[in-house]
């Protein structure tokens, strides 16, 4: 879409003729990023756009230095300042999954199931929606995108959010390939959600089982801010995790709290044995009835936080977290 500054008129309002996005004299551009239609709250880049009348092209047959002549001479240029999300754009093939808008009436609690080819590897594709169930943000929406290959498990998750029908953030996760060979992406699903002073926080959690006993269990709060524009995904807060790999039957722990300003991350890495028991931890591959509980779980990893050692540091409120806005560009 191409940006054309008119010196038309100063009470108009911008708007858009095909692929041209219209400027007039005096007006400026809204808060929305002119490639994606997301929020923008950074500073918008202040471009220079340069025109003319098209009939001078004419002058380039006589010679090339008499149309830049008379170019300079009678060209007219603008200063707008054009807003620029700092999120890369939606890979192409998942614009029919995730489009900037959809009708209330087509979103669907059941999963969805298709297939998409991003040019060399072709995905399996699971489309599911998900109801904020809140009063106050009756209209709002989250999909997930779930690509994997059944050789691989999960390689991506994509989350978008929508506010009534109009898509407001979005977010995803990949498996980091030096780490996990692209397949260890646990599968999310939505616990509660509950109001907040700024928006609502919605808890889910995400669970892994591999036939060879490695195994883990995380627990995530999402904070949403609702702002003028649009309800957008703020922080993540990585509650607690339990993992178990393959080479062994140690168990850590990872959790992360508020402190004060801060956040602080704590990691127990081969928990004993006598904690385990003592903090009455149901292992997951151990269990034939195990279910996932968040206050229970929650309650073992505080206790296993009181009675073990670990590594502790800590990072800003505002600093993403270690899966936060795979999407952005870092």
């Amino acid at each position: 879409m191409s940006i054309f500054a008119s010196g038309i008129g100063s009470t108009a309002t911008v708007y858009r003729d095909g692929n041209i996005l219209v400027v007039p004299s005096g007006c400026c551009l809204p808060a929305t990023c002119v490639k994606c239609g997301m929020p923008v709250s950074g500073k918008p880049l202040t471009k220079t756009f340069r025109w003319h009348s098209s009939w001078l092209y004419l002058l380039i047959l006589p010679g090339l230095l008499f149309y830049v002549i008379a170019a300079l001479a009678v060209e007219k240029k603008a200063r707008i300042d054009v807003p620029f999300c700092d999120q890369l754009p939606l890979p192409s093939y998942l614009g029919g999954f995730l489009p900037a808008e959809i009708k209330t009436t087509d979103f669907s609690l059941r999963k969805v199931l298709n297939k998409v080819n991003d040019g060399e590897i072709e995905y399996d594709v699971e489309v599911r929606d998900f109801h904020i169930p809140l009063q106050e943000f009756s209209n709002v929406w989250l999909r997930q995108i779930i690509l994997g290959k059944q050789s691989e498990r999960i390689t991506s998750l994509w989350w978008a959010l929508y506010d009534h029908g109009r898509r407001s953030d979005v977010w995803s996760y990949r498996a980091d390939p030096g780490l996990t060979e692209h397949k260890i992406l646990p599968n999310y699903e939505m616990v509660d959600a509950s109001a907040s002073a700024s928006g609502f926080d919605l808890r889910v959690y995400g669970s892994m089982f591999r036939p060879q006993g490695a195994w883990s269990v995380t627990g995530k709060t999402f904070y949403f801010s609702a702002r003028v524009q649009a309800i957008e995904l703020s922080r993540v807060l990585n509650n607690f995790g339990f993992f178990r790999s393959y080479d062994s039957r140690d168990t850590s722990v990872m959790i992360e709290r508020k402190v004060g300003t801060r956040i602080e991350l704590l990691d127990y890495d081969k928990v004993r044995e006598r904690t385990l028991h003592s903090c009455k931890f149901q292992d997951p591959a151990d269990t034939d009835d195990w279910a996932f509980e968040w206050t229970r779980m929650e309650r073992e990893a505080s206790c296993i936080a009181q009675k073990e050692k670990g590594r502790v540091s800590y990072r800003e409120a505002d600093q993403p977290s270690f899966i936060e806005r795979g999407w952005k560009e870092r």
